[in-house]
Parts: structure tokens; sequence; C-alpha cells
């Protein structure tokens, strides 16, 4: 107020605002009622306003969640339990189950979980509620009975079509004990994370045929190995001892010879096929993790080629699922390429973890001219230096080989952190 005013007087007013909070207004002159209606209204559109705000917020982080999960998770089932779970957390749905398209057009039931826990029968043909979401490729509420059909003591039951431009995928459904659970779902929201879940379904799958490709590959490789190492070796071995049988009455010397020569071939055969056997053993990298995989396999190699091994550990290291078997691939080349060429003593691994993950494979063996065998592929049939640098780079990361002959050998791959 301006100098030699009276101060005006205030009458303070608060309205709660449902949902929490409360408006404080201040008046001149005491409120009426028509006034105190009118701040009670204005307090029920904030809080309106504000609830909205908040749904938006919870659908876009819920979009996101999904999004990290097909970006992130190959696995087929653990992909289907990541989204379905967070489709039912947005409605408070009991229960959630993926129908999947198999290759002769049938839904069988893919993943499933509800609130007795997971359950099984994978495999098993889609309900006739799942059958009719699929023709109608629009999302759809259970009609009676439907609903337990798809969740045994379900009263309902919400169904999404996920499709992509090469038609269905499947079907999404969420279930509850509750009746009328689904009346006020945000369908375009759902519907939303349903499209997303048909993408990466078809990445997951993608991802399973290009490995497919690869064992299918690998196959071949090691056949062809076997047929032009081991087994020329071995039926030169049997050539040898074929001479000796008829040596040994008339030049027994000769004949003992011979005999040690067939041995020492036999060993080195022997030798061969071992480490085919363990470069080929399965690696549960889903069960001890990436390091404790790793430090098993450095030590696991040193007893099996009896070299010496060290492995350090340094920083912290995140990668994404595909990264870490990326990363442990190049591992187990490297060291495969370590037995069957450069017959090394030591061998030291590192992995540190910073602004990136640094895998390094060193040995002290007989070293090789990279520009002279860019092809070079392991025993057992493995990737060459030229597929694991392109394994690499796909993934965003660097891969580099130092070495010259009589200097031993640095294998090293980078990989973003995830």
């Amino acid at each position: 107020a301006a100098a030699g005013e009276a101060t005006v007087a205030r009458f303070p007013l608060r309205v709660p605002i449902p949902g929490g909070g409360a408006l404080a207004l201040h008046f001149t002159e005491p409120p009426t009622p028509g006034t105190e209606g009118l701040a009670q209204a204005i307090a029920a559109e904030v809080a309106t306003g504000v609830e909205a705000a908040r749904q938006r917020t919870l659908d876009l982080m819920t979009v996101y969640s999904v999004d990290q999960s097909i970006r992130a998770e190959r696995n087929m089932r653990r992909l289907l339990a990541r989204v379905t779970r967070n489709m039912a957390e947005r409605v408070h749905a009991g229960g959630q189950a993926a129908y999947l398209r198999d290759q002769d057009g049938l839904l069988r039931l893919e993943y499933a979980e509800d609130w007795t826990g997971e359950r099984g029968g994978q495999g098993l043909l889609a309900p006739a509620f799942v059958e009719r979401v699929a023709e109608a490729g629009t999302p759809l509420v259970a009609g009676d009975g439907e609903a337990a059909e798809v969740f045994p003591g379900a009263t309902s039951a919400l169904g999404f079509p996920m499709r992509d431009e090469q038609g269905l995928v499947g079907v999404l459904v969420l279930g509850d004990e509750r009746p009328g659970a689904f009346e006020d779902a945000r369908l375009p929201l759902l519907a939303l994370l349903a499209a997303q879940a048909a993408l990466g379904v078809r990445n997951a799958r993608a991802y399973l045929y290009s490995e497919e490709l690869a064992i299918s590959d690998e196959r071949a490789r090691i056949a062809r190995e076997i047929h032009d190492g081991v087994a020329q070796s071995l039926a030169f071995a049997a050539l040898k001892l074929d001479v000796v049988a008829r040596q040994l009455p008339s030049d027994p010397e000769k004949a003992e010879a011979e005999v040690r020569a067939a041995t020492v071939l036999l060993r080195e055969q022997i030798k061969e096929v071992r480490r085919s056997i363990f470069a080929l053993r399965p690696i549960d990298l889903e069960r001890y993790g990436l390091l404790e995989t790793v430090r098993r396999y450095v030590e696991d190699f040193g007893e099996q080629n009896n070299v010496r091994t060290t492995l350090t550990v340094t920083g912290d290291i995140h990668l994404a699922p595909g990264d870490e078997a990326v990363v442990f691939r190049i591992l187990q080349e490297s060291l495969n390429n370590v037995a069957k060429h450069a017959r090394a003593r030591e061998v030291t691994v590192s992995l540190h973890g910073g602004h990136r993950v640094t895998l390094r494979v060193q040995d002290d063996g007989a070293g090789f001219d990279p520009g002279q065998v860019s092809g070079r592929v392991s025993s057992a049939g493995g990737l060459g230096l030229m597929q694991m640098r392109e394994r690499v780079e796909s993934r965003g990361g660097k891969y580099r080989v130092l070495s010259e002959p009589g200097h031993g050998t640095l294998v090293e791959a980078e990989l973003p952190q995830a």
C-alpha cells in the first residue's frame, strides 16, 4: 500500500484439492457461498489436471521400460515376461499371458503368469478368446466364461493382437479375478505396448535364427577340420601301423621307429580332439554371469593346455546380455587360437570397466603377421579374425590384433557399457 493508506484487510480461504494439497486464496471481503463453490470447482479442475499429468508420466515410464526390455533382451521368454508384467502393472492386472503364432500359423502359449505364480503349459493351443482377438485384429474384452479359459479362476480378461507389417505375430492377454477389472483400462497405451512387443518378438526370432545359422556354419567348419586334419592324420597313422606289421619279421628296428612316429602323431591328434571338445563345450553365461564364466574358462584353459594363465578384472562392468556373449566369444576364440597356433607358455587376460569395457588377451607365443592371416580360424572351426572384428564393430565396439613373428600376440576388444 502507498504511504498513508490503510492496510487492506485480507480474508483467507483454504480449499482442499482432491488427491492431495490445497488452494490458499485471499479476498478483500469475506467470500460468499458462490465464491467458495467456484473455488472448489477450480480445485477439482486442478486435481483433474494433476492426475492427467501423472497418468501421462506413468504412461511414458511404461513405454520407456518396455522399449528398454525390447532393446536389451533377446531371450524370448524373458522378453515376454518383462513386457507383459509392465502392461499388467499399469492396469493392476493379476495375470498375463502371451501366445505366439508358430510356423504352421497356429497360436500357442509361450508364457503365462497369474496370482498363483508362473504357469507351465508352453506349446498349448490358444483358447477361443485368444483366437477371437487374433481374428478381430483389435483389443477385445472377454465375454462370460472366456477369461477362465485363459486364467483359471479369472472373471475378467483383455486381449491385444501383436501385429507388424508382416501380419499377426501373436496375442497378449491380461486377466484378473475381479469382475469388470478392465472397464477403465487405457487401451491406446496398452495397444502401443503390444505393438512394441511384436517388434521385440520379431527381433528375438531374428536373433535366434542368426544364432542357428552360426551354429550350422560352425558345424560345417568343424566337419571340414576333422575331415582335413584329424581324419587324415589317423588314416596316415593306420597306414604306418600296416607297414610296421609287414616290417616286424624282416626289420624290427625300422618297425620300432615307425611305431614311435605313429605314437607321436596319435598323441598330437588326441590333443587336437581335446582342444576341439574344450572349445565346443556349452558355456552358461546366464547362470554364472560374465565374470565368473570368464574366470572358470581361463582357469580350465590353462589346465587343459598346460599354459600358465593370469586373469585381472578391474572397474565396474555392465554390459547388455548380447554384448556379454560377444565379449566371451572373443575371449574363447582368442584362447583357441593360442592353443592352436601360438605355442605359448603364458597367457594374460584382463577385463577393465570404465567408459567402455575392454578385454585384452596377450600371449608370449610365436606370434604372426596379421596381414598375412586375416582370415585365420581357430581350432574347432571358430571365427576368423575378420569375423571377430565384424561382430564387435556391429555392436559399436572396436577390435584390434597386435602381433609379429616371435613376439607374441595381443587381442583387444572394446564395447560400450550398458
